[in-house]
């Protein structure tokens, strides 16, 4: 005997709203596990229909917040942006001196690669907003 009002999965109602979201990783207690972890329920929201857009952000140093200070990070470059290359031109204001001292460039690579190939088009890319502006 089921129950009356039971759903099967292919019922399933989309939200009248799904929203945009703005992910970011590199916070206190970010490692690979909690990386994958993450991009992973994104994809469960994009599946569901919760989210149409989802924007992977790494965590960037800015004078004078208190996780620049917490971090020891006194000691910003915004203006040369000499090193400025691929993994970081992916991500908004992400370059090699201000991003997060917890992640290194193998997560920020393995953050722009899972992202996108888990995301799939729902995924949003600074490098690609660049690019459609320059079309």
């Amino acid at each position: 005997m089921g129950q009356q009002g039971a759903r099967s999965p292919e019922h399933h109602q989309v939200p009248r709203n799904p929203r945009r979201s703005s992910v970011l990783f590199g916070l206190d207690g970010e490692d690979r596990g909690t990386i994958e972890e993450t991009i992973e329920e994104i994809g469960r929201l994009i599946d569901d229909g919760l989210l149409i857009m989802a924007s992977p952000n790494i965590l960037t140093y800015h004078p004078g917040t208190a996780i620049t200070a917490a971090h020891g990070q006194d000691r910003l470059d915004y203006h040369s942006r000499k090193d400025n290359r691929p993994p970081y031109t992916y991500f908004e204001e992400a370059y090699p001196e201000v991003v997060s001292r917890l992640l290194d460039e193998d997560d920020i690579w393995f953050i722009h690669e899972a992202s996108a190939k888990r995301w799939g088009s729902t995924r949003n890319s600074a490098a690609e907003s660049v690019a459609s502006i320059g079309a």
